[in-house]
């Protein structure tokens, strides 16, 4: 499995385990740090506003808690019930959830999702949104699938509704 980087620190090695450092930035365009609202202002019955991060995307997987959660941890083999919206770099809007008029529900670590999506809700706790970030390398690499081209950086914004 390739590694990934965080913003944290030039040359360190991120495991999908190891994905404990949100909200860091390193200054290649992985936008602002903000703080964080309780998870209490968690809006979970409306799709949240999407602000994509500025200049050129990030070379590494990034993760950021817009919102921090205080319920139970994301872990192998647990079943998650979530929403997302799902967008290109440039903006363009792949899925949603939200659209579709149900959250996804599904069981943690099965590997039926692109490598960056598993390791961006890795240590994610319920009643969190979170943006991640996932360059080509860790979702489609070079190949096309509906709405993606290849190449393209992912960005998802994640609501987590409930683990277990």
């Amino acid at each position: 499995m390739p590694a990934v980087r965080p913003r944290c620190g030039p040359g360190l090695v991120l495991a999908l385990a190891v994905l404990l450092v949100a909200g860091c930035t390193d200054g290649e365009g992985g936008g602002t740090e903000s703080e964080s609202p309780s998870a209490d202002t968690l809006d979970t019955g409306s799709r949240p506003e999407i602000d994509l991060p500025e200049g050129p995307p990030p070379e590494g997987l990034t993760v950021d808690d817009l919102v921090e959660g205080d319920g139970p941890q994301v872990e192998d083999d647990v079943r998650l019930t979530l929403h997302y919206v799902a967008l290109t770099w440039s903006g363009d809007e792949v899925t949603s959830t939200w659209d579709r008029g149900q959250p996804l529900i599904y069981r943690y670590g099965d590997g039926r999702w692109v490598e960056g999506w598993n390791a961006g809700l890795e240590g994610m706790h319920e009643g969190g949104r979170r943006r991640i970030v996932v360059p080509a390398e860790f979702g489609y690499g070079q190949r096309s699938v509906p709405g993606v081209p290849a190449g393209e950086t992912l960005v998802f914004v994640v609501d987590l509704l409930e683990v277990g």
